[in-house]
Formats: structure tokens, C-alpha cells, sequence
């Protein structure tokens, strides 16, 4: 690995990250909570409370506990809701933590013996005031996972529901603790591999050939201005390399999946569009 371009500071955390295997296997389950409270994001937080009035760890947008114990809501204006849900946890429209954070819940769907139980259910979310609602890319990823995105629920209000079931997490950064593995599972592996299948599958092409080199910029990014210093210049220099340039806003996700099974080579500068180098 060439180390040469990294921060001193962060060069021996990144070589061990590098030495170390992310890939761990586990068991999953999903835990039932009774009585639970879902909040919807207020600034930040929102997420899962339990009867007791206990945040649960990793439920909420940037793991901040957001709940009536706190006194961001009254107690007396939650809804109280006689059915049973299954919690995907708290989204916004962020394209790298769609692909990683945000599937970490969604294993289920590949375990069939856990599916038969929890089909019939509503499937609810919270998503924050980054977007009126999901981008549609992240829609995609859902419905080529499995999901009826037409059916998921939106929770904008406090709701006490009868039970909420929160599956196990499948996907680890420090997003949500400072103190927690890098790792990833074989059960996300496998989401991933079922969206790179299922796109090729609906395609009409073949992939034939992993010969094109690819640099993802950045400088048709919306919020682009003032923050994407020199990415012009960088652009010349990959393309002075051979590499072709491509903007993930110009394709659709399944053109960009399929133009990432064609890849030698791909490049991105540090950010959303460096992780899709998973595909």
C-alpha cells in the first residue's frame, strides 16, 4: 500500500486498518421492545426508547438520545398506536452513509425464516431534516433489496407502538461510538452482492470486460461551490492518466453500478463517492 500521502497523524491507525481484516461472521437476531416510543429527528437524535425510557444505542442520527426523558417531546403528546413494527432506524440523504449505515438493519430480509415472521408487519423509519423525504437512489437500493419503498413509513410524530422489533446491526463504524469496531458482516456482504446481481440481471448488457479506469468527481456535486477545492485540476491529471471522468450525478444508480463492474481501476477523492467503490 502506497503510504506516502497520508496525514502523519492518522498513518498508523490507517496501516493497521489496512494490515486487519473488516470481515467478521455473526449471528443476527432482531430484539423486541414493547412498548417502545419511536422519535422523529429534532435537530438531531430522534430514534428508539424503550418502556423504561431508555435510549437505545444506535437508533437515532448521530447517536444523540433525543427522547421524552430529555424533554425534547411532552410525554402526554405521543401517539399511541395498537400495532406491532419493524424499526429500520434513522435515515437522511446522505449517499455514503445510505450505502453503509443505513443498510446495517436490512439483513433480514435474506433470512427467510425471519422474513415469514415479520412480512406482515409495517416497516417505519425516521428520517431527518436533511430532505423532505428519501432520495430517489436510495430508493432504488431499497427496492433492489426487497422492499415495497411504497409501503415503508415515514414516523414524523412521537408513537408509542404495541411492539417494535429492531434487527441487529450487520454493518460497524464510529459513527455511533467512538469506541466500536470498523467491521462489517457476511450478511451485509451479501446485501451488497444481491444489488450489484439484481442490477446486472435487469440490464441488457453484458460484463464482459474490467478494463476502463474511472475517476468519480465530485464537481458536479449541488453543494460543490466553495467546499470542492481544485477538483478541476484534479480532474486533468487523471485524465492526463487515461482515466475517464464520470459524475455520479449524471447516471442513475444502475448505470453507475454497471459502469463499476466494468472498472481496473477507480479512483474518487475521500467522501460519498469513494464508497462506492463497494460496487
Amino acid at each position: 500500500m502506497k503510504i506516502d500521502y497520508i496525514d502523519p497523524e492518522l498513518l498508523e491507525e490507517t496501516v493497521k486498518l489496512e494490515e486487519e481484516s473488516a470481515l467478521v461472521y455473526a449471528k443476527f437476531s432482531l430484539v423486541r421492545y414493547p412498548k417502545a416510543v419511536i422519535y422523529p429527528v429534532v435537530r438531531e437524535g430522534g430514534g428508539l426508547v424503550d418502556e423504561n425510557d431508555h435510549f437505545v444505542n444506535g437508533t437515532g442520527m448521530f447517536n444523540y438520545p433525543i427522547g421524552s426523558h430529555e424533554g425534547a417531546y411532552p410525554t402526554e403528546s405521543i401517539n399511541e398506536e395498537e400495532e406491532e413494527v419493524v424499526y429500520l432506524g434513522a435515515f437522511f440523504n446522505v449517499w455514503g452513509h445510505c450505502i453503509t449505515d443505513f443498510l446495517r438493519r436490512l439483513w433480514f430480509l435474506n433470512a427467510n425464516d425471519v422474513v415469514q415472521n415479520l412480512k406482515q408487519l409495517k416497516m417505519v423509519y425516521v428520517l431527518s431534516y436533511w430532505g423532505p423525504e428519501l432520495v430517489e437512489n436510495f430508493k432504488r437500493i431499497l427496492s433492489l433489496i426487497g422492499f415495497d419503498v411504497n409501503a415503508l413509513v415515514c414516523i414524523d410524530k412521537p408513537t408509542r407502538f404495541k411492539c417494535v422489533y429492531l434487527p441487529d446491526s450487520c454493518f460497524h463504524t464510529r459513527y455511533y461510538s467512538r469506541k466500536s469496531p470498523i467491521v462489517y458482516t457476511r450478511q451485509y456482504a451479501d446485501l451488497i452482492e444481491m444489488i450489484i446481481h439484481r442490477v446486472i440481471s435487469n440490464s441488457s448488457g453484458n460484463i464482459c470486460h474490467r478494463n476502463r479506469k474511472i475517476y468519480l468527481s465530485r464537481s458536479k456535486w449541488s453543494s460543490a461551490f466553495g467546499r470542492e477545492m481544485g477538483e478541476k485540476a484534479i480532474e486533468r491529471v487523471f485524465k492526463r492518466m487515461g482515466f475517464e471522468v464520470l459524475y455520479p450525478e449524471d447516471l442513475t444508480l444502475d448505470q453507475l453500478i454497471l459502469t463499476l463492474q466494468q472498472v481496473s481501476e477507480f479512483a474518487s477523492t475521500e467522501g460519498s463517492s469513494a464508497h462506492n467503490a463497494i460496487f
